[in-house]
């Protein structure tokens, strides 16, 4: 739903840091496997990273959707 309310432009890159965030934390689980701990802390880093970028992305569109309450309370 947030999606709709960005730009064209915002909501490509705002889907792009979610695959980004998606296919590091994947290729994290299996470096991990692997034995590779450097490499998968970096990797779940990075993906953290990422979701911080998209969450301040979606965040502008709830506030450009917000509108201040203007009338009387009774």
């Amino acid at each position: 739903m947030l999606f709709s309310r960005l730009t064209d432009e915002d909501a490509k890159q705002a889907r792009i840091y979610q695959a980004n965030a998606r296919n590091l934390d994947r290729y994290s689980r299996q470096q991990a496997e692997m034995g590779y701990d450097r490499a998968a802390r970096a990797c779940a880093r990075d993906a953290d990273a990422c979701r911080e970028r998209l969450e301040a992305l979606l965040m502008t569109a709830m506030q450009t959707a917000y509108v201040p309450f203007r009338g009387k309370v009774s």
